[in-house]
């Protein structure tokens, strides 16, 4: 009988670890590093008085999902957040 659970808590286990990479993909650190200056490059062009907490999470939400998608070099997902940009910060005005 203790084998039947431990293989029932193993299934849950895989399943938990088969859903997270579906809704959270890993990231390699290098590829964290891209993001977070990106993220930082990006928050220089939006303007002071919408360079907020809010304003930053909806960019980092965004930039997460572009490299989830496949988008992973500076270059792509600046390009991507910048044009973003309008969109995210006309949210809030």
């Amino acid at each position: 009988m203790g084998r039947e659970k431990s293989g029932a808590i193993e299934s849950v286990g895989e399943t938990q670890v088969a859903i997270r990479r579906v809704i959270m993909p890993a990231f390699s650190p290098a590829l964290i590093t891209i993001m977070r200056s990106v993220l930082e490059d990006a928050m220089t062009k939006v303007p002071a008085d919408q360079a907020t907490t809010v304003t930053k999470a909806y960019l980092a939400e965004f930039i997460l999902k572009a490299a989830a998608g496949g988008l992973t070099s500076y270059e792509s997902l600046i390009t991507a957040a910048v044009a973003q940009l309008p969109t995210i910060v006309s949210t809030f005005i």
